[in-house]
């Protein structure tokens, strides 16, 4: 009979940990309440990199190997299994790794979960600092010199302190939530576009994580829809970015208010001639955005930036809803070929909906034969397409693509350009 084959592990041995952050005392908490809890490993997502001190690291290894045959791990199952795989000695000792493993004693359930994300959290910050003081020594000498590419240097200290990792669901927990919102006893958090028979067609709205495409000829009144779902967010308290290429803040602040007013922005002569009543109301809709969670962004052009400033403000819980306006002026760097660049450009805006758990609103021009115009791929990754017709004097906005949903559902629709708004005509 062949012996049985010992585990391998992967991890770093770490030599020397001057002038870093180190957080011991957390570290051989967080191995402790592993072991009062199971769920821990199960709903949170941890690292082996979070553990400095090499005996921790071991030990935490080990945790994951025997969680992950045997659903829990205890103090004496973990002593097995390294000494198993010839690093007992090497993570302490019998009596040392026990010590480290029974050093918190609770029961399990929300409360220890709770106090172990806390020390997740710790540990993750720890981290992070290690990291930028890694990614500091390696650049040291063309940061120095006025050498470094600040645009690599500012997305990597986005990806170190962005932490996307989320509570995972187990499969009960998943299905439990489909009955609950099949039977009504759960409501699913959906996002406006400003449009009441378009949220009614997409069961309610948009949710977290996708992407819709709104397309249309030049001046067909894409930017218009983009605005109003915005401001339909806003009102209902959703943080959201406006990424404008085209057009300057200003402008798009002015169709904000307008929006929200329902009368134009004027000319301050024009009020003292013959629009002095809609004043009061422009002002108090410039007062409102004032004071609403919005943030429009119009000195960015290419698609690194905007990543990293999407990233940026999701991390600070700023970024619900995100409007790109429009795809087609994005700038890809490196790329020679439009079709590939707007087919990348419109995979990595669908990717950061998804990843930051926002509502990506973009837009894209049709061709003559109103189709997306360069790249197919637009529609592809897009979750749902609209497109703005405008015929016979008739305006209507079709749904083209919704992945929850009808498709080719028509919707009648007056455009008030100068409101920033579309009507719908029941």
């Amino acid at each position: 009979m062949k012996p049985a084959k010992k585990p391998t592990y992967n991890f770093k041995v770490v030599t020397t940990m001057k002038d870093v952050p180190v957080r011991s005392s957390s570290e051989q908490a967080a191995l402790s309440l592993m072991m009062q809890d199971p769920d821990i490993l199960t709903k949170q997502n941890w690292d082996s990199s979070y553990f400095v001190l090499e005996a921790h690291k071991i030990i935490f290894d080990a945790i994951k190997a025997v969680h992950s045959r045997a659903g829990r791990a205890d103090e004496f199952m973990v002593i097995a299994e390294l000494e198993n795989a010839g690093l007992k000695e090497l993570a302490g000792g019998d009596t040392a790794i026990y010590d480290i493993l029974s050093c918190i004693r609770m029961v399990a359930g929300k409360v220890c979960q709770d106090i172990a994300a806390d020390y997740r959290y710790e540990l993750r910050k720890a981290k992070a600092y290690r990291d930028m003081i890694s990614y500091w020594e390696a650049n040291e000498q063309d940061i120095r010199q006025g050498r470094g590419n600040l645009e690599e240097f500012s997305l990597t200290i986005n990806a170190i302190q962005y932490d996307d990792s989320k509570p995972k669901r187990t499969k009960k927990e998943m299905l439990n939530q489909i009955i609950d919102e099949m039977e009504g006893k759960a409501k699913k958090d959906c996002y406006s576009t400003g449009l009441i028979m378009l949220d009614r067609n997409m069961g309610g709205g948009m949710h977290k994580g996708e992407m819709m495409t709104i397309a249309a000829e030049t001046g067909g009144g894409k930017s218009i829809l983009l605005v109003q779902a915005v401001v339909a967010n806003l009102l209902e308290g959703k943080s959201c970015l406006f990424f404008s290429l085209e057009m300057s803040g200003e402008d798009i602040y002015r169709r904000l208010a307008a929006n929200i007013a329902g009368v134009p922005v004027r000319e301050m002569e024009d009020y003292k001639v013959n629009y002095g009543r809609e004043l009061p109301a422009i002002t108090e809709a410039l007062t409102k955005l004032y004071s609403l969670p919005i943030e429009v962004i119009d000195f960015m052009h290419d698609m690194d930036s905007i990543e990293s400033e999407i990233a940026r403000a999701a991390s600070e819980n700023r970024a619900d809803v995100i409007a790109v306006d429009y795809i087609q002026i994005l700038n890809m760097n490196d790329s020679d070929n439009r079709e590939t660049a707007i087919s990348e450009a419109a995979r990595r805006l669908k990717t950061l909906a998804a990843k930051h758990k926002s509502v990506l609103f973009t837009a894209s021009q049709v061709n003559d034969e109103g189709r997306l115009r360069e790249s197919r791929a637009i529609g592809m990754h897009s979750d749902q397409v609209v497109q703005i017709e405008h015929k016979n004097e008739k305006s209507r906005i079709i749904v083209k693509k919704n992945r929850r949903g009808a498709r080719n559902y028509t919707i009648p629709v007056e455009m008030k350009g100068d409101v920033s708004r579309f009507i719908e005509v029941f």
